[in-house]
Formats: structure tokens, C-alpha cells, sequence
């Protein structure tokens, strides 16, 4: 009897288990595609790269108080092609910034701004214990970025952002930005 209800047991179990087995040889895989495209155009003359997608963000987190001035540096490399076929020699001398998008904003005072609130910042040359140099167009005391650069590798500079002290208590919470088009002023010369 003991012998008969196992056995009961084992077959129920065995019958269970071949229809699970059944059901899932039943289920097939499906498949599906996608493309993945990749692209460079490799192009004359010279030109900046301030990382990927050719964008810089300097992005000081929450401030809560600016009795202090903030900083922080970032970096961009200046290159000039060297490509088979060139018809020209191309040096970069030098790359200039402008006052970004912002109303009211200069190159001598830059502006972030959210909505009609402002916040003073500028940009400098070079990095960290340098002087303050302001990173524009030429005009009063701005400088423009010198970039002895000439075909071949590219090469690596720094600057300086700064959020000035100021006060806060007339600014509206949000995100204050600006955004700046730096420009390349490079030679061509025909090569030989």
C-alpha cells in the first residue's frame, strides 16, 4: 500500500513535470535588430575641443552662499590636421571668448542668469595660481587665448572659472547659467 501511493506520487510528479518541460519547449526565442552607426568627418584647417560632443560644462553644484569667490578650472585642446592630401599648412594662434548668451553681459562681466536674476562670474587664463587674466575678446583688458599650434597633435589648455562674491538674498532659487562660443583664429598657407 505504502509501495502504491509513492508510486501514485512519482507518477503524478513525472506528468507535472513533463508538461512543464512540454510548455517551455513550446516558447521559442524572438529576436529583434537595431542599427548602430558611427561617423567622423575628418575636415582641413583647425579647430577646439572642449570634451565629448564638444561641450564644457562647468557646473558648481548647489551654492547656498557667495561671501567667497568659488573656482574651478577646465580644459580644452587646439589641434590643426595633418591629412593626407592637404592642399594647406594650418596654424592656430590663438582662440577668443565671448560673452555667452546672456543680456547684459559683457566679456569685461560676465552674467549666469535664471529668468531677470543675475550672477556675476568670469572666465581666466590658464589654471590654478596664474594671474587674473580674463579669458575674451581682446577688447579693454581681456586677452585672447594664445594657441601656438600647427599641424599634428593637438595640445592642452587650461583656464579658470569664477563665481564672484556677491550677495544672494535678492536671487531667485534655479539654475543660472550662460553659454560661451569660443573661436579659433587660425593661418592656412599653401603647401609646397
Amino acid at each position: 500500500m505504502i509501495m502504491e501511493v509513492n508510486l501514485k506520487k512519482i507518477l503524478i510528479a513525472l506528468f507535472a513535470t513533463a508538461g512543464v518541460v512540454a510548455g517551455v519547449s513550446a516558447a521559442s526565442a524572438e529576436t529583434s535588430t537595431g542599427n548602430l552607426t558611427v561617423k567622423a568627418t575628418l575636415t582641413e584647417g583647425c579647430g577646439i575641443n572642449f570634451g565629448a560632443g564638444n561641450n564644457s560644462v562647468i557646473n558648481f553644484g548647489s551654492v547656498y552662499d557667495l561671501t567667497k569667490k568659488m573656482e574651478q578650472t577646465g580644459r580644452f585642446s587646439v589641434g590643426c590636421s595633418s591629412l593626407k592630401g592637404q592642399t594647406n599648412t594650418y596654424a592656430a594662434t590663438s582662440v577668443s571668448l565671448d560673452q555667452g548668451d546672456v543680456k547684459n553681459s559683457t566679456v569685461a562681466n560676465r552674467l549666469l542668469s535664471n529668468g531677470s536674476d543675475t550672477l556675476q562670474f568670469q572666465v581666466f587664463l590658464y589654471g590654478e595660481g596664474s594671474s587674473d587674466i580674463i579669458w575674451g575678446d581682446g577688447s579693454g583688458t581681456t586677452q585672447v587665448y594664445p594657441t601656438p599650434v600647427t599641424n599634428g597633435q593637438p595640445q592642452e589648455y587650461e583656464y579658470r572659472v569664477r563665481l564672484l562674491p556677491q550677495t544672494l538674498t535678492d536671487k531667485a532659487a534655479g539654475l543660472y547659467q550662460n553659454t560661451m562660443v569660443a573661436t579659433v583664429t587660425y593661418t592656412a598657407t599653401a603647401a609646397n
